[in-house]
């Protein structure tokens, strides 16, 4: 919920009462489908430089991955980004 409060220039508290619930819901579809913010900016990052270290890798040398040089794996973006925002709805049902 941060970071789309962030990404639209809002505070979370103008977020939560001023966006729908199914509103909501399409931004998580959305966002699932194209990420955006510090973390797919960190992906873009690290994609160049894993592309860099193998062009000028030495014969016989293991390829780097993304996920090497990635601040965290992208796995674990995902996780943190379901959690939150399952988070984020689980509080919004109980209102």
């Amino acid at each position: 919920m941060h970071d789309l409060a962030l990404e639209l220039g809002m505070t979370t508290g103008n977020l939560s009462t001023q966006m729908t619930e199914g509103e909501f819901q399409r931004w998580i579809k959305y966002y699932n489908k194209k990420p955006f913010g510090a973390d797919r900016d960190n992906y873009h990052t690290a994609l160049i430089c894993s592309l860099l270290v193998n062009i000028n890798r030495g014969k016989g040398q293991p390829a780097a991955k993304v996920a090497d040089f990635m601040h965290r794996d992208v796995s674990e973006i995902r996780k943190t980004n379901i959690q939150q925002t399952m988070a984020a709805l689980n509080a919004r049902a109980k209102k």
